[in-house]
């Protein structure tokens, strides 16, 4: 079993659980800012710019706090590996599909990334597929089943006359389900 996580030397686990709180709330604008973003300019031209200023920024910031910009010829595999999947490739994908999908519906999409994260944990690196890992996708499989318009859809007629009528509704845009 894992022990409970430490925070770094002279950090608290608070400060580390807000700074994520706050770069989630962050990603959620994105989703809404990305959709609104690709119905008005070119994702390419867009995905080249965020990351201009982001990587102007950040080495503005590296270079106050005195850190090298620099990288090994040992280095360079691994900052591609994760600059074209993690950044290349998420942007282009991204931005080409919340022209199409609202930045909520994105952002519900993208919410099964945890299970991605725990099977690549447990194929790529060989993480110790445990009861509870096991439990917490299958969890999240089936919830997502249960939450996703097709689904609601697909269980037509609603299970008992108390479901609610504005869930089937969506079925059926424009068509008065409900009295």
């Amino acid at each position: 079993m894992n022990a409970l996580p430490t925070p770094p030397p002279g950090r608290s686990l608070a400060g580390t659980y807000l700074r994520m709180l706050g770069a989630t709330a962050i990603w959620a604008v994105t989703f809404h800012v990305g959709h609104y973003t690709a119905q008005h300019a070119d994702p390419l031209g867009v995905a080249f710019l965020r990351f201009l200023f982001a990587g102007l920024t950040l080495a503005g910031i590296a270079v106050l706090r005195g850190q090298s910009l620099r990288i090994t010829r040992a280095q360079l595999p691994l900052v591609l590996a994760l600059a074209i999947p993690g950044v290349v490739a998420y942007t282009l994908f991204f931005l080409a599909s919340v022209q199409s999908i609202s930045g909520t519906r994105a952002a519900l999409i993208t919410a099964g990334s945890p299970v991605m994260v725990e099977l690549a944990s447990i194929v790529l690196l060989g993480t110790a597929a445990s009861a509870s890992r096991w439990t917490g996708i299958v969890l999240r499989c089936w919830a997502r089943r249960w939450s996703s318009p097709a689904a609601t859809c697909r269980t037509w007629p609603p299970p008992s006359a108390a479901a609610s009528c504005s869930r089937w509704a969506a079925c059926w845009p424009g068509r008065r389900m409900c009295s």
